[in-house]
């Protein structure tokens, strides 16, 4: 469940179950609703506030759209007495909690989600793209992915690619993706988000494609290998939960692997120390 304070109307939204993680993902296809224009296969707030003569999410055309034939543009207004963030999702819209919830069916674990972005901020406001894998009862965050514009004009398309984070190996069962002009409590009248393209992207080797800007490290449970990559020379090691060190060695900087075909299933730590800076880092992964 994510916080978001949109608008406060007494009504709720519903969706309808789709089997695609990002259906209509370069926001072609939309359907009339009368006074305004939704797209097809994602929830807006349209629909509360149309109902004060205000919309928030409309279909961008020509020179703003990235390819295909729309994108979709969202605005932060002032509606009645509240702030209302131009917002569009796979989940469903609580107004009375102020929450998006649940999502669509989808079992697969991608490594990344994509898109093109363009931002006109107000204040000190910023858009955001959350992409969440959740389990059937949307209780448990399986993987978590986050993009945050800057807080600066981005006046032509500009990718954005945000790695998905795992926080178990369980299999999701529901796929969720928050797209919003303001920043929750933050919201500020006008800015305005325009997205297209969406894609997730999907590596067998589980490196995602931002792995050359940072240290990065996958333990790949079918092939029983921990995949590293590194920005400088170092050590890594390998410790079960009781802090007995079951692998120490010296890696160049790149990609390395190693095979842990012996390992019993549990939760394990994973250290690395670099050589010339000194710094380090850690994390846990699951071997079944």
């Amino acid at each position: 469940m994510k916080k978001i304070y949109i608008l406060l109307i007494s009504t709720i939204a519903s969706l309808s179950v789709f089997s695609q993680a990002l259906p209509n993902p370069g926001f072609d296809n939309w359907t009339n609703m009368g006074s305004y224009d939704d797209p097809d296969d994602w929830t807006t707030l349209n629909s509360f506030t149309a109902q004060l003569g205000v919309i928030t999410a409309v279909k961008a055309t020509g020179a703003e759209i990235h390819s295909g034939a729309s994108a979709i543009k969202l605005t932060t207004y002032t509606v009645g007495i509240q702030n209302a963030n131009g917002l569009v999702t796979t989940g469903t819209i609580n107004i009375i909690t102020q929450t998006v919830d649940g999502g669509i069916p989808y079992t697969l674990r991608p490594d990344s989600i994509t898109g093109w972005y363009k931002y006109n901020p107000q204040g000190g406001d910023f858009g955001f793209v959350d992409f969440t894998l959740l389990n059937a009862s949307g209780t448990d965050t399986v993987g978590f992915a986050h993009f945050q514009t800057p807080n600066a004009v981005v006046a032509t398309y500009t990718r954005f690619s945000a790695a998905i984070n795992y926080h178990n190996a369980n299999t999701p069962a529901l796929s969720r993706c928050v797209v919003s002009s303001s920043a929750g409590v933050n919201a500020v009248p006008y800015s305005e988000l325009i997205v297209d393209d969406l894609e997730l992207i999907f590596n067998p080797d589980g490196i995602s494609e931002g792995a050359f800007a940072k240290n990065t490290f996958n333990f790949n449970s079918v092939s029983h290998k921990l995949q590293v990559y590194t920005q400088e020379p170092g050590q890594v090691a390998v410790a079960d939960m009781t802090g007995k060190k079951l692998i120490d060695r010296a890696v160049e900087k790149g990609f390395s692997e190693f095979v842990l075909e012996t390992l019993p299933a549990g939760l394990y730590l994973y250290m690395f120390s670099g050589k010339s800076t000194g710094q380090s880092s850690s994390g846990k992964f699951i071997a079944e």
